[in-house]
């Protein structure tokens, strides 16, 4: 709607008076070819001694004379012309009364914004407390008396998983390597699966089965307390055949696969130095690392962490809609209110542009008349030039005209500002906005504060 207000703006350009240029008598003089034109006279003895008036080369000289005036005035008048159409086909009163009506159309665009999109902050409200109610029916049947404690992001968690795998897996790829056909690199692929079984194990069992034995279910207690020592005492041989694998390679690597078994064979023994037992024991650091993460991964209570992302996606899903929503009032209010502050401006720019247009009419007649009168001076001398040169060359007395005084009149048609006094109208528009406009902007805040208390009571009731 405000779109439609702006673009139909009305202005009233500042008159620029016409600069003329400077009138030079022997240029025009030259220009003319008086002096040639007054010899070729004289050596015919013309105009004749009888002559009473100025001869045909006189007339032209002032009808050329006359023509630049005529030129010049023309100029001048058609600019006058544009000026004086613009002040009087120029007119707000569609700008004032749609100003003055200004707070109705806002309040009109508000109630078209908010009936498209209450439906969708409704929607959001209720996601909001559906998601509420689940996660306080999910407290209730679990007995849970607490808020959810989780890290907002998982970056921490995984950044440290990975660590851990990376440097499980440089320990044990120059072992592998020296069994492995493939040298360093076959060393490194065989250690990375070792590396990812081992630390996939003890993330799944932190972050699944610790958690589930969490669980205020008897059964689901039972199933998962079992399947952790299961797979705890599986980690556990599987670092240890790991371990007796890499201590068959450190001894001899080319019967790797017979020193393993008798190894195996031999018990816990077979492992009993330092850089075996090291190596072990970095496998089950490893795995209790990744529990230990994989455990903090979420709330320790199983669902109870998901069920509250899912309430906060809900709230935040909500507060953007508000935010949206109450932006679009605010940006509104401060469009119109701008459009308030550009129309007063822009009506004091038009009396100031007006008052300069009427001064610089006065100062263009000024130019002009200046203009005629070094022109007339011009013509005052051509003649003068012309009559003195063919008075030097003839043979015969002058003509009688040349005894008459000169004259170097222009005639021209006087300008015509036809206008109508828009200054007074002007001022009284100013004058209507220095008053209602006030009121205007406090209806405009009324508005607002309408449609933002709207906006808090569905978001918050």
């Amino acid at each position: 709607m405000l779109s439609s207000l702006i673009k139909n703006k009305k202005m009233i350009s500042v008159y620029k008076p016409i600069e003329f240029p400077i009138v030079d008598n022997e240029e025009i003089s030259n220009e003319f070819n008086v002096v040639v034109a007054a010899r070729e006279q004289a050596k015919k003895n013309l105009p004749k001694e009888t002559a009473k008036s100025p001869d045909f080369n006189e007339v032209d000289y002032r009808k050329k004379m006359q023509t630049k005036v005529m030129q010049a005035s023309h100029s001048v008048q058609q600019a006058l012309n544009d000026i004086g159409n613009s002040i009087n086909d120029f007119s707000i009163e569609n700008e004032i009364n749609e100003s003055k009506r200004l707070d109705k159309k806002y309040e009109e665009e508000l109630a078209s914004i908010f009936a498209e999109k209450k439906s969708e902050l409704i929607d959001a409200k209720k996601q909001l407390e559906l998601a509420e109610e689940d996660l306080q029916q999910f407290k209730r049947t679990n007995k849970i008396n607490r808020e959810p404690n989780y890290p907002l992001s998982k970056i921490k968690a995984i950044g440290i998983v990975a660590i851990v795998l990376l440097v499980e897996v440089l320990i044990n790829g120059n072992f592998f390597a020296m069994g492995s056909d493939a040298g360093l690199m076959g060393g490194v692929f065989i250690a990375s699966t070792i590396s990812i079984v081992n630390v996939s194990l003890g993330f799944i069992v932190g972050s699944w089965l610790f958690i589930q034995a969490n669980s205020i279910k008897k059964l689901i207690r039972i199933y998962s307390r079992i399947g952790y020592l299961i797979i705890i005492i599986f980690a556990f041989f599987f670092n240890y055949i790991v371990a007796v694998w890499r201590k068959a390679l450190e001894v001899l690597p080319d019967e790797a696969e017979e020193q393993f078994w008798i190894f195996l064979n031999s018990g816990v023994s077979s492992i009993w130095d330092v850089s075996s037992l090291g190596l072990f024991a970095v496998g089950l650091v490893c795995f209790a690392i990744a529990a230990y993460e994989g455990y903090r991964f979420d709330d320790s209570y199983p669902g109870y962490g998901k069920m509250s992302r899912q309430r906060n996606v809900c709230r935040e899903i909500l507060q953007e809609e508000r935010k949206e929503l109450a932006e679009t009032v605010n940006i509104k209010f401060e469009e119109y209110e701008e459009w308030l502050d550009d129309k007063y401006a822009q009506i004091k720019n038009l009396k100031r542009n007006l008052s300069s247009s009427i001064s610089s009419f006065e100062q263009q007649k000024s130019i002009f008349d200046n203009y005629v009168t070094h022109l007339e001076g011009a013509l005052e001398y051509i003649l003068k030039l012309y009559r003195e040169t063919n008075h030097a060359e003839r043979s015969e007395p002058d003509p009688i005209f040349f005894d008459d005084v000169i004259d170097s009149k222009i005639p021209f048609t006087p300008f015509h500002f036809i206008k109508e006094d828009k200054t007074k109208e002007i001022q009284s528009s100013l004058d209507d906005f220095t008053t209602y406009k006030p009121q205007i902007l406090d209806g405009l805040s009324v508005s607002r504060k309408k449609y933002i208390d709207l906006i808090t009571e569905i978001c918050e009731k």
